[in-house]
C-alpha cells in the first residue's frame, strides 16, 4: 500500500498488481481489478448481459424500463444517463472540450476526439471474425459482417455479440486514465443497444382517421359500382309521340315483360322509390312502363293500406340509368369527387354532372354534400 500527503493529510492509496494505476480505495481497486480478469457479476434482469460495476447495470436496466431522470433545462429533453445529458448540455453551450492534438478540430464527447485519431493513426482495431477485414469503426464493422459473403450462415446474435465484445474492449482500454470511467458505456456502444419505440397520440389518431375515411371511401365506390353493374339496358327518354298509349306495349316482346316483371317484383317494398309522383294523375301501366319504370299495382282490398304506407305502384326499376363516379381526390378536410350520369332519362332537366364532397369532420362524423355546381379538382 502507498500513501500521499495531500494538502496537510495522508491519503492511502490501493496499487494495482496487474498494471501502473493506483485506486483510493479498497471498493475502487477491486473494481479496477475486473477489467484485468473480465469478471462480470452483475447480471440484467431483462436480457443476458452482465456488468462489472452495479452502476453501469443501473444505466443499462433504464434502456428497459424507459426511465430517464435527467432533464435538460433548456429543450426538455430527458435522458437515462449523466454523461448523454452532459454532452448534450453542450450543443446548446457550443462546448467543444475535446480537441486533436494533430488538427484543430474539436469534438463535444470524447468518444468522438477518438474515432477522429484514427484517421491520423490509421488505426483499425475492429477485425471481422470470418474475412480478416479490419475497420476503425464498430459501426462499420457491424454493417460489414451483415454483408459478409463468410457469414452467411452465422446469426444475428453472433454479430452484435462480437461487436459488444469489441466495443467493450475499446472501453476497457480507457481505463487507464480513470477508475470510474473505464466501466462507463461510450457512444459507440449506444447503437449496440435496444432503442425504444417512440409514439405521438396526434400521429396515431392522423392515422386512424385516414383509414377511416379510406374505408368509406371504399365502401362509397364499390356501393356506386355494384348500381352501375346492375344495369343492363340503356334507358333513353322516349319520344313526346310515343308517351303513352297502346303501341308502345304492342311493340315490347313477352319474352322482355317476363324478364323485367320478375326484376321488378325482387325489389322490397322499403327500396322501391315513386317514379310517377305527379299529383292529380290516376297512373296506370302505360304511363309508368313509358318512363321505364317498374309497375306492381295493389290489389283492390289493399289499395288503403298500399297508399296508407306510401309504398308507389310505378317505382323505379334496379337498371334505371345511374350515376358513376369518375374522379376522387383528397382534400385539407376530406374527399372531392365528380359524378357522371352517360344516359338521360325522362326528366327534362335531367343533370348529367355532380359534384360531390365528403368532409371529415370528427371521428364519427362525415358530411356528405352533393350539389350540380362542379368544381375544378
Amino acid at each position: 500500500m502507498h500513501c500521499e500527503v495531500v494538502a496537510g493529510f495522508t491519503r492511502k492509496k490501493f496499487p494495482c498488481s496487474d498494471c501502473e494505476k493506483s485506486c483510493n480505495s479498497a471498493a475502487e481497486l477491486r473494481d479496477h481489478q475486473r477489467t484485468h480478469t473480465g469478471e462480470r457479476p452483475f447480471k440484467c434482469s431483462f436480457c443476458d448481459k452482465r456488468f462489472a460495476l452495479s452502476g453501469t447495470l443501473v444505466r443499462h436496466e433504464r434502456l428497459h424500463t424507459g426511465i430517464t431522470p435527467y432533464h435538460c433545462s433548456d429543450c426538455g429533453k430527458t435522458f437515462a444517463q449523466q454523461w448523454t445529458l452532459t454532452t448534450h448540455m453542450r450543443t446548446h453551450t457550443g462546448e467543444k472540450p475535446y480537441s486533436c492534438t494533430q488538427c484543430d478540430k474539436s469534438f463535444v464527447a470524447p468518444g468522438e476526439l477518438r474515432r477522429h485519431t484514427r484517421i491520423h493513426t490509421g488505426e483499425k482495431p475492429y477485425t471481422c471474425s470470418d474475412c480478416g477485414r479490419h475497420f476503425s469503426l464498430a459501426g462499420t464493422l457491424r454493417n460489414h459482417r451483415r454483408s459478409c459473403t463468410h457469414s452467411k450462415s452465422d446469426s444475428v446474435t453472433d454479430v452484435t455479440a462480437d461487436v459488444t465484445q469489441a466495443s467493450a474492449d475499446e472501453s476497457s482500454q480507457e481505463g487507464q486514465a480513470s477508475c470510474i470511467s473505464c466501466e462507463v458505456p461510450q457512444p459507440d456502444n449506444a447503437s449496440l443497444l435496444p432503442r425504444r419505440l417512440s409514439c405521438s397520440i396526434t400521429k396515431a389518431v392522423l392515422i386512424l382517421g385516414c383509414l377511416l375515411l379510406l374505408l368509406f371511401g371504399g365502401w362509397l365506390l364499390h356501393t356506386i359500382y355494384w348500381l352501375r353493374s346492375t344495369s343492363s339496358q340503356a334507358h333513353r327518354a322516349p319520344a313526346p309521340g310515343q308517351a303513352s298509349g297502346p303501341v308502345l306495349q304492342a311493340e315490347v316482346n313477352n319474352t322482355v315483360i317476363t324478364a323485367r316483371s320478375n326484376a321488378c317484383s325482387i325489389i322490397p317494398e322499403g327500396w322501391r322509390f315513386d317514379c310517377y309522383p305527379e299529383r292529380g294523375v290516376v297512373v296506370n301501366r302505360e304511363l309508368c312502363e313509358a318512363r321505364n319504370c317498374c309497375f306492381i299495382p295493389a290489389s283492390s282490398s289493399a289499395r288503403s293500406k298500399s297508399r296508407k304506407n306510401g309504398i308507389p305502384w310505378c317505382f323505379y326499376p334496379p337498371d334505371f340509368p345511374s350515376y358513376s363516379l369518375v374522379s376522387l381526390n383528397d382534400t385539407s378536410i376530406g374527399l372531392k369527387g365528380a359524378l357522371v350520369k352517360d344516359v338521360k332519362t325522362y326528366y327534362p332537366g335531367d343533370i348529367l354532372t355532380l359534384e360531390m364532397e365528403i368532409r371529415h369532420e370528427t371521428d364519427t362524423r362525415l358530411h356528405v354534400r352533393v350539389s350540380e355546381e362542379v368544381l375544378v379538382l
